[in-house]
C-alpha cells in the first residue's frame, strides 16, 4: 500500500513539473527592442530585446527559455522578483560590417522544445517551429553625428590640456 501511494506522489510530482515547464499553447508576448543607430557612438552593433509573456491572463514567472538568432543559441535572462515584474531580456552584439538593416527573428523555446530543436540540429534535420519568437527591427547605423570619433576628441582635448597647464606653469 505505502509503495503504491508513494508510486502516485512520485508521478503527480513529476507530472506537475513537466507541465509547469511547458508554457501555453498562445502566449501573449508584450515586447520593446533597441538597436544602434549610430557608428559615431559605437564601435559595434548592439541588438536587445526585452519581452514579458502572459498566458491565460496570468503572466509567467521565471520560465527557462532559450533564444536562437539566425541559428546562434542565445541565453535569455529573467529578471524581476515576482510574477508582474519577471521581464525577459535576449541580447547580442555583432561587428557593423556583419549585420545589415533587416527585422531579425528571435526564435523563443522553453526546455522541451530547445531539446527538440538541439537534437534536430546536430543530426542535421528540420528543426522544429519556436515556441514563440519576438521581432527585432534593425535599421542600420548611420554615419550621422560627430565627423571624427571620440577616441580622436579625447587625445585633441588632452592634447591642449597639457599645453594650457605647460603654459600656466611656466608663466609662475
Amino acid at each position: 500500500m505505502i509503495k503504491s501511494v508513494l508510486t502516485f506522489v512520485c508521478f503527480a510530482a513529476f507530472l506537475a513539473l513537466a507541465s509547469a515547464s511547458e508554457l501555453c499553447d498562445k502566449p501573449v508576448v508584450t515586447d520593446v527592442s533597441y538597436t544602434t543607430t549610430q557608428l559615431a557612438t559605437s564601435t559595434k552593433a548592439v541588438f536587445i530585446s526585452q519581452f514579458q509573456i502572459k498566458c491565460n491572463d496570468e503572466f509567467v514567472d521565471r520560465a527557462n527559455l532559450h533564444a536562437v538568432v539566425d541559428g546562434e543559441v542565445l541565453p535569455v535572462a529573467v529578471t524581476g522578483d515576482n510574477q508582474e515584474d519577471s521581464t525577459y531580456q535576449v541580447s547580442w552584439v555583432r561587428e557593423h560590417d556583419q549585420v545589415s538593416a533587416k527585422t531579425y527573428t528571435v526564435q523563443l523555446y522553453d526546455s522541451e522544445s530547445f531539446s527538440a530543436y538541439s537534437r534536430a540540429v546536430r543530426a542535421n534535420e528540420a528543426v522544429p517551429a519556436a515556441d514563440f519568437s519576438v521581432k527585432v527591427h534593425h535599421s542600420g547605423a548611420s554615419k550621422d553625428g560627430l565627423f571624427v570619433p571620440l577616441e580622436a576628441v579625447a587625445v585633441v582635448a588632452a592634447i591642449a590640456l597639457a599645453i594650457f597647464a605647460q603654459s600656466k606653469k611656466s608663466n609662475l
